[in-house]
């Protein structure tokens, strides 16, 4: 969900930013006098106020309290001053340094017992953990603090971190489990009587309903909400439901009434995609020219909101809307630059991935670091309590320390090598999108040049097809058989098209494999069709070219037979050093350091041999290539 990160930013400053300036006024019972820790209090007052403008300076400030509690040994203002400085890193990007200090502020408020800052310290662990992308350890913190809200009867700040963890459980499509929190979170706000609150959090849970299917249970929350507060984002929901139900006339009632809401709330994505759901249910309804008003109004807002995301949606449904109208030109112009902003968000999500699986790293490591240093000062403070141990256990401990040590750092090093190796897989993944993108592009250019206006809208339809299988199936490290033989079938009716069916092609399989459990890494025979297509089969003038494309099993291994009957390698290569091309094919080279790195990841074992077939060994000129993959079945 794309409100989980602002969602969570939300409640950073709604609970964590406060909590620190109610504690800043709160008086510490000590035996310090109350004119010293109110300059403390004063100082990180301060430094809480200019965190978001000016969180360098809040880092500052933090430090003057920190030392100023170090003083006067306030262990509360030692804690809260950590815990300022974590902050102020944690939002200048420093989550390493956010982790140290919040580590520091952890160990004073467990020593001391200090449970209600303990709850504020495990909650900007949770920010910090969410920042990175490690939703798992994020919410791991928030049900840690739970326990201490519920002892201090907290009912706001347990509703907050309840409706929190349906957040973070929502983004990992845990939806039950989401849905039980936030039912949890509904109960306390409706007894605090915020009805604003539990209205949104019921459409949340309406939402999930609608991820996981179940529509008409989710058609039911979506109205209970409405009749709470009537919220535009519940109003378009609500619209949305209506539409899967065929409801056009109530569709657009609910965002009709939306569509004022947003626009006086200046809300103007939302307004857009409200935009694009109401000329959906116009293009159903056959108006195409009120649809068609509408996306370009959508598509203007959205250009000038720079949201690559809704623009390939906006050009998506251009393209469908041209389409309908048989403008051929306008539907592929849109529908190329859909393809071209899905590939920017491709390489956004790729690159934002990479920067977390970074992030994450750096804290594990960190968090390895710490849990060290904390063991031992842990020991350190037993030696200085327990001087009677005898030499031999304290070396005994020292030994099995170290060996524990040792361990973890093999165990480390490991665990980092592999993480490397799938960071590897997924960059080189990547590089192949726009590789197959530029060759299909190629194909479509050639229908339209000819004027063959069906096939330029059969090869349309289908090349869109094939890009949602690519950009869908490029984000997994493996497909099942059964969606890699649909790929690739696709694929070749497209190529046979291109080349006037001047081959026929067959993919076959035997019974001794489940296609429905076989997985193998996405597009990995592609490259080898292809190179037999333009290498081989498109080269032929005094017979019918054919394509084979068999998978079977051998032993422990599910092998894959790419066979051709065209004019071989020596012959194509002949041919083109002739014409003067100089353009080389990198996807069988791709294809080859792919599964290098599978087998390493894996330790599966993969392989891929070539065979020329000549007249005097196989009757006939061509290519077979057999592939190797380790069965996974």
């Amino acid at each position: 969900m794309d409100y989980t990160l602002k969602y969570l930013s939300c409640l950073l400053v709604r609970i964590v930013l406060p909590a620190v300036c109610l504690f800043t006024l709160q008086v510490h019972a000590g035996s310090k006098p109350l004119t010293d820790t109110v300059t403390i209090k004063s100082t990180i007052k301060e430094a809480v106020t200019c965190m978001g403008s000016e969180p360098h300076r809040s880092m500052l400030l933090g430090q003057s309290g920190l030392v100023a509690s170090r003083k006067l040994s306030w262990q509360p203002g030692i804690a809260r001053s950590y815990r300022t400085i974590a902050l102020a890193h944690m939002y200048m990007g420093n989550l390493k340094d956010a982790v140290s200090y919040c580590d520091s502020a952890l160990d004073i408020c467990e020593q001391y017992s200090l449970r209600a800052d303990e709850s504020r310290v495990l909650y900007v662990f949770s920010a910090i953990y969410t920042q990175s992308g490690d939703y798992a350890k994020a919410a791991a913190y928030i049900e840690r603090a739970l326990p201490i809200y519920i002892e201090r009867a907290d009912s706001i700040a347990l509703g907050d971190a309840y409706s929190s963890l349906g957040v973070i459980y929502t983004h990992e499509k845990m939806y039950e489990k989401a849905n039980r929190f936030y039912e949890k979170a509904i109960a306390l706000f409706s007894i605090q009587k915020d009805t604003v609150t539990e209205a949104q959090f019921t459409g949340y849970i309406a939402t999930n309903y609608m991820s996981m299917g179940r529509i008409d249970e989710a058609g039911k929350l979506f109205r209970a909400s409405m009749n709470l507060v009537p919220l535009p984002g519940i109003m378009t929901n609500l619209g949305n439901f209506y539409f899967l139900k065929n409801r056009d006339d109530s569709a657009m009632y609910y965002f009709s009434h939306a569509l004022p809401l947003l626009l006086a709330d200046s809300n103007m994505l939302d307004v857009a995609k409200t935009w694009q759901s109401m000329a959906e249910v116009e293009m159903r309804r056959g108006h195409i020219n009120k649809a068609e008003t509408l996306l370009l109004d959508g598509l203007s807002v959205v250009t000038r909101l720079a949201n690559i995301e809704n623009i390939a949606r906006k050009e998506e449904a251009l393209s469908r809307l041209y389409a309908l109208k048989k403008d051929w030109e306008k539907a592929y112009l849109h529908h190329v630059q859909a393809m071209k902003f899905n590939d920017s968000i491709l390489n956004q999500e790729t690159s934002q991935k990479l920067a977390q699986y970074a992030a994450r790293f750096e804290l594990k490591e960190m968090a390895g670091n710490n849990n060290e240093l904390r063991r031992t000062n842990e020991l350190q403070r037993l030696h200085l309590r327990q001087k009677n141990i005898v030499i031999y256990g304290t070396v005994v401990v020292a030994f099995i320390l170290l060996l524990l040590g040792v361990l973890i750092f093999r165990q480390q090093r490991l665990r980092t090598q592999q993480e490397k190796t799938e960071l590897e897989q997924r960059q080189l993944r990547a590089q192949m999108n726009p590789h197959f993108i530029f060759n299909s592009l190629n194909s479509i250019q050639h229908f339209v040049v000819e004027g063959d206006v069906l096939n330029a809208n059969r090869y349309l339809s289908g090349f869109a097809t094939l890009m949602r299988q690519t950009l869908e199936y490029s984000a997994r490290a493996a497909i099942t058989l059964r969606q890699e033989i649909a790929y690739l079938e696709n694929y070749i009716s497209l190529e046979q098209m291109r080349y006037e069916h001047k081959f026929t092609a067959a993919v076959t399989y035997t019974g001794d494999v489940d296609l429905d459990t076989a997985e193998i890494p996405p597009m990995t025979v592609q490259p080898f069709i292809e190179n037999a297509i333009r290498h081989g089969l498109c080269y032929l003038k005094d017979k019918e070219g054919h394509l084979a494309v068999r998978f079977f099993r051998d032993a422990e291994s599910l092998v894959c037979e790419v066979e051709d009957n065209g004019i071989g390698r020596t012959r194509s290569k002949e041919i083109r050093a002739a014409k003067g091309v100089t353009y080389k094919s990198h996807g069988m080279e791709l294809t080859r350091r792919r599964l290098e790195l599978v087998s390493r990841s894996t330790g599966g074992r993969y392989s891929i041999h070539v065979t020329d077939k000549t007249p005097e060994t196989h009757s006939e000129t061509g290519t077979i290539i057999t592939i190797r993959f380790a069965l996974s079945l």
